[in-house]
């Protein structure tokens, strides 16, 4: 079910350098969660860190790589770096990877 509102909904688009995960970060948060609604079909991440010098992103990239088994070297933000809703390029994984772990 999640792969078909994931696939309806374009959380997980392909790049010729990866697969880009589209998301919205909630900063100052109580603890670090990624969070996936079926019913609206958004990915929601929380962190701690409040939006402030790039602080919250850092948090963010950090949390991803730690749960997708990535190297935070391997996730980049393509938009959104002063907005809550990001777009999280993960360079050299295919969607059917990426998909598997957020199903998890």
């Amino acid at each position: 079910m999640w792969s078909q509102i994931m696939n309806q909904k374009k959380l997980l688009t392909e790049s010729e350098k990866g697969t880009i995960l589209h998301l919205i970060v909630k900063p100052n948060s109580r603890k670090q969660a990624l969070l996936f609604d079926p019913i609206t079909g958004t990915i929601t991440v929380c962190v701690k860190s409040p939006p402030e010098k790039g602080k919250a992103n850092k948090e963010l990239l950090k949390f991803l790589a730690k749960y997708l088994e990535k190297s935070s070297s391997e996730m980049q933000i393509v938009t959104g770096h002063t907005s809550r809703d990001k777009a999280i390029l993960i360079l050299n994984t295919d969607i059917t990877t990426i998909r598997n772990k957020i199903e998890k």
